[in-house]
């Protein structure tokens, strides 16, 4: 069996960092076989910043993740200016 092969696996198989490795594995080797171990510490990388993100966000932000996302599509009101 291919451990490189996703669809192979078995549910009990798969843990969650497999999902990193074999995006880069799917993706990476078509550029160079030499850059497969950077870009998955790449993608790592990206992960746990995003996650840390997003913790701030729930933590800290105004209405947690659900206010962060609804602030993307209604823009903050205009404040009118005072002569």
């Amino acid at each position: 069996m291919c451990k490189l092969c996703f669809s192979e696996l078995s549910f009990s198989e798969r843990n969650s960092s497999d999902v990193y490795v074999f995006s880069a594995a799917d993706y990476v080797p078509k550029v160079s076989k030499a850059l497969l171990k950077p870009a998955r510490y790449a993608i790592g990388g990206v992960a746990v910043v995003t996650f840390l993100g997003l913790g701030k966000i729930a933590v800290m932000g105004p209405g947690g993740i659900k206010g962060a996302v609804k602030a993307v599509w209604n823009p903050k009101p205009k404040k009118e200016l005072e002569f």
